[in-house]
């Protein structure tokens, strides 16, 4: 190597030295502001979009006018002391005590700033080790209150003005960047040398929620987009993975349900793309679902349910907020029922009723609440057919105590009611149920099936409504029993296990005629999948290929009971295979003629079909022989 080339390499060397170092001596500095124990962190909780532990927390007890300015010192994020301290005036200071874990702990206690205030946060003396490279700082906001929690923040520092708006649901574990005036839950001040970093703030709501602020010289992690506004806030679908019989699990935020007495089972609905649900497997034990509270204001609760036993009262499917400020969706056999309170009073009582809808695949129901016109409007869709909905003006009220399905109780069987001819019962959901003269007669759990919530944070109009039910009950592929996007084998044995319980489930009535039988089974095998009885391998013919798959299975009058398959020769669906499975594929006349054409009729059966089974039948004797 030349002189020069090893100056070179000499200078990269000391170029990528320098830079190792300044990342391995990264300095960050944190505080959680807050007003409570609930809210504080512990040295070795890692919080922040800069991951950090040994966050300083500071907290008053409340009140208006708080005052700090006596500089107080600070805590590094490797434990050592700060030269840097802070001090603040701030005009009040409140927590969320839903104990949280981590950063949703940091994100629920905040400092409120606002102009009116003269307030202030303020870092004096932050050490070169901080301003010689320069450092970033990172603002936190979500006032985490009861909806509608949409404030638009305006802060100032370092001669920038940024602005950003909260989202309208608390805060779900995802860190999102607020820029150009849009929303999120913080703000980056990026590039400071200056040794002091003194943060006023304001919003549109008279005081903006700072939550916590982290100095660091770390290296920025990658953003994450913000989500679709107009997506649901939480999204529950019980096909989705992660779902077990004891938790419904929320895509899209962390507000999970724990369930009790439920159990997820697969189902199949003809007129929908859903695949499983939960059900109660004792409706009358008071069971079903927690989870935490959901926001009131501008939502919107939308429900894919298939009513299950009928009864003589009402069914709570859904309820969030309590008795005093809340709503539950209830069923009766006749109609679908919201109530909402607020208040301590009930402020709507809607009813849409049942009559014109189709109630035997899921049915889409959907609450939409508008908090600023006052109106609310329940929706309900049949995806069998049929749809109805009401509407009511009032004030929309608003809840902090926690939700439930299947079932009502301000926590899981913490209040929970007994059916109406029993002693004990509380009935504590949406619409002052637990009032005597204003309990739903014979409010009982729902003893149906539940698939999908979706909770947004607007009151949905009619066409994000038909949208929303458009994407679920769209007409999918007839005859496709496990929505697989194909017709395959295991539809048409999904078919003919049905036909074989004589439960006639409406699911599989392909023809119409409300029973399920060999005539579904024609339907599939001709009319949808276009083939021949006896092609087991549905590639579209019928010839001695399939012959060879399924005497190659050995099901033939093997004696064992119902374990065979169209694809090893049970082509007449009672679930073995033997003779009648080749008189129904040699009556179709199928036999090496090629693919089905819709010209072709299905011609009268003659001797010589019977003299091709007898052939076929030897020869797989004679070669088990």
């Amino acid at each position: 190597m030349t002189q020069l080339g090893k100056r070179k390499t000499g200078l990269v060397i000391a170029l990528l030295a320098t830079t190792f170092s300044a990342i391995l001596n990264a300095d960050t500095i944190s505080v959680n502001f807050n007003n409570g124990g609930a809210t504080l962190l512990d040295p070795d909780v890692e919080a922040g979009f800069v991951p950090a532990i040994n966050w300083n927390n500071f907290r008053n007890n409340g009140g208006l006018g708080l005052i700090n300015p006596d500089p107080t010192e600070l805590i590094e994020s490797d434990g050592a002391v700060s030269d840097a301290v802070i001090s603040w005036e701030v005009g009040a200071s409140f927590f969320n005590s839903n104990n949280g874990v981590g950063s949703q702990r940091m994100m629920e206690g905040w400092f409120g700033l606002n102009e009116a205030d003269d307030g202030y946060i303020l870092f004096e003396d932050i050490p070169a080790a901080f301003t010689a490279p320069s450092y970033d700082a990172y603002v936190y906001f979500d006032s985490d209150q009861v909806a509608p929690n949409e404030r638009t923040m305006t802060f100032k520092a370092a001669g920038q003005t940024i602005v950003g708006k909260e989202f309208a649901s608390n805060f779900n574990g995802t860190f999102f960047e607020a820029t150009d005036g849009g929303t999120g839950n913080y703000v980056v001040f990026r590039d400071l040398t200056d040794s002091s970093f003194r943060l006023t703030a304001d919003s549109d709501a008279g005081r903006a929620a700072i939550t916590g602020i982290q100095l660091t010289t770390e290296p920025e992690p990658a953003p994450i987009l913000p989500p679709d506004p107009n997506a649901p806030i939480h999204t529950y679908v019980a096909s989705d993975d992660g779902n077990t019989d004891a938790r419904f699990a929320d895509s899209t935020s962390n507000n999970n349900w724990s369930l009790q007495g439920a159990e997820l089972i697969d189902v199949t609905s003809v007129n929908t793309s859903i695949t499983s649900a939960y059900r109660l497997i004792e409706p009358d034990q008071g069971s079903g679902g927690d989870a935490n509270p959901f926001p009131a204001g501008n939502m919107s609760y939308e429900l894919w349910v298939k009513p299950g036993e009928e009864t003589d009262g009402h069914q709570v499917v859904f309820e969030t907020g309590g008795g005093q400020n809340g709503t539950s969706v209830i069923l009766r056999d006749d109609a679908v029922r919201l109530l909402n309170s607020t208040g301590n009073e009930r402020s709507f009582d809607i009813e849409v009723p049942l009559a014109d809808i189709d109630t035997s695949d899921f049915v889409q129901i959907v609450a939409s609440l508008n908090a600023v016109e006052e109106t609310i409007t329940v929706s309900v869709n049949g995806s069998a057919g049929g749809s109805a909905s009401a509407s009511a003006d009032g004030i929309v009220g608003r809840g902090g105590n926690r939700a439930s399905l299947f079932t009502w109780g301000s926590g899981l069987n913490a209040n929970q009611g007994n059916p109406i001819d029993e002693p004990g019962g509380t009935f504590n959901l949406g619409g002052r149920t637990e009032l005597d003269d204003m309990t739903p007669e014979g409010l009982t759990q729902f003893a149906g099936q539940i698939a999908i919530l979706n909770v947004y944070s607007r009151a949905l109009d009619a066409d994000e409504i038909q949208a929303a039910f458009d994407a679920i009950a769209s007409a999918g592929l007839l005859g496709d029993f496990d929505n697989s996007g194909v017709l395959d084998v295991a539809d048409i044995d999904l078919l003919s296990a049905s036909a074989r319980t004589g439960a006639n489930d409406p699911a599989f009535d392909l023809n119409g005629d409300s029973t399920v039988d060999h005539e579904d089974r024609s339907e599939w095998v001709i009319g949808l999948k276009n083939t021949w009885f006896g092609d087991s391998n549905l590639d579209g013919e019928f010839n001695s290929g399939d012959f060879v798959a399924v005497f190659t299975a050995g099901e033939f009058e093997d004696a064992v009971d119902g374990n065979s398959t169209w694809a090893t020769g049970d082509w007449n669906g009672d679930g073995d295979f033997t003779t009648t499975d080749f008189v129904i594929a040699f009556s179709d006349a199928g036999f090496e003629v090629g693919m089905r054409t819709a010209a072709q009729a299905v011609p009268e059966p003659c001797g010589c079909i019977y003299i091709a089974m007898l052939v076929a039948i030897a020869t797989f004797r004679r070669a088990r022989k």
